[in-house]
């Protein structure tokens, strides 16, 4: 039986539930969940737009009074997307102070992939010395190993290498993300916290949206929150898959072949990693030694534009161009298994990512 694969995000300690099994089945699906797990977000254009409309004027209550500083902390103590909007619609004054804290919050709940150690790791990989040089710390490896031992059998004559992996510890530790209900959850949350508000729906542009409070704020919340599935707006611009560990990148125009072909695909092809050749799909031994040990397996990563390229942590580092190697990989794989891939592309029903 050919070995199993998984998508594994190490910081947060979880795995994308839905592509269990053989790499040569689930590559080629359009994984928009993944590339909305990345894609770094950004304010929608009309917050502006309420800031200068009217005259900001001062609420009554002691909290108004409290200077800005400490009005920062405030935001600083709520965590979730829905707190932090809720508190930044009260007024003008705290949205204008919100905005950063706002797009703090998207960021990590719309984006909550964006800087993790990722792999693409297929269950054949059972020694930890096997993995990536350094993808683990040490803390991370003692738990495995001492997990492993717990659960061997007594009776056996020493530990199973199998349940010292991180493919195993994965399977029995790690939340399970990124499925259809894991994503329901979040569309009827942004269903929800709307309706605490005052009522779904929004405000047609014809009305006068000041005669009523609770829509007002329900079309707020909702522009600022999004439906669940993905942030409101992206910045415009050539979107690039960012390496932030290696300070490379590959530029969703420079996938030309296939057109299903997504950042997505050049992520995945470039942080697999086995310690078997098997990749359940055809593939000539040159490119199966680049998919099986991934340049970029156990980096960290974000999507963006190429016009807000992330500093990088060594600033001696300049930003590569990959998009070359990528391209080359994702060609030979659909050359050799085009079949597979437009079996899947016939289900997909994935709407795009679109700027605002």
């Amino acid at each position: 039986m050919s070995q199993l694969w998984q998508i594994i995000n190490v910081d947060r300690r979880e795995a994308k539930k839905n592509v269990w099994g053989q790499l040569g089945v689930w590559f080629f699906y359009p994984h928009d969940q993944l590339i909305t797990c990345l894609s770094i977000p950004r304010l929608p254009k009309v917050v502006d737009q309420w800031l200068t409309q009217g005259p900001t004027l001062v609420p009554p209550g002691p909290i108004s009074k409290l200077p800005t500083e400490l009005i920062h902390v405030i935001f600083d103590s709520l965590h979730t997307l829905h707190e932090t909007i809720s508190f930044s619609i009260t007024c003008k004054l705290f949205l204008s102070i919100g905005k950063p804290h706002i797009l703090r919050a998207t960021k990590a709940h719309y984006a909550p992939w964006a800087g993790c150690r990722l792999i693409t790791l297929g269950d054949d990989t059972r020694a930890l010395d096997d993995l990536p040089t350094g993808l683990l710390t040490d803390a991370e490896r003692t738990e495995i190993e001492a997990t492993g031992q717990e659960s061997t059998d007594a009776d056996a004559d020493g530990p199973d290498e199998h349940e010292q992996s991180l493919s195993y510890f994965s399977c029995t530790s790690f939340e399970r993300v990124l499925h259809l209900e894991w994503r329901m959850r979040r569309i009827n949350a942004a269903s929800q916290f709307a309706g605490r508000i005052g009522h779904w729906r929004v405000v047609n542009q014809d009305d006068d949206g000041g005669r009523d409070p609770s829509s007002r704020d329900a079309s707020m919340f909702l522009a600022l929150y999004g439906d669940g599935r993905r942030a409101p707006c992206y910045q415009e611009g050539t979107r690039v898959l960012c390496n932030l560990s290696r300070g490379e990148y590959v530029r969703q125009d420079g996938l030309t072949s296939p057109k299903y072909v997504n950042l997505g695909h050049a992520l995945l092809s470039r942080i697999c990693w086995s310690s078997s050749a098997d990749v359940g799909m055809v593939c000539e031994d040159h490119y199966r030694a680049q998919l099986i040990k991934g340049p970029w397996a156990g980096d960290r990563f974000c999507i963006t534009t190429m016009e807000l390229l992330p500093e990088l942590e060594d600033s001696a580092v300049v930003w590569r161009d990959v998009t070359a190697e990528a391209q080359a990989l994702l060609s030979h794989i659909w050359d050799n298994n085009s079949m597979l891939w437009r079996d899947k592309a016939q289900t997909w029903d994935v709407a795009p990512h679109r700027a605002a």
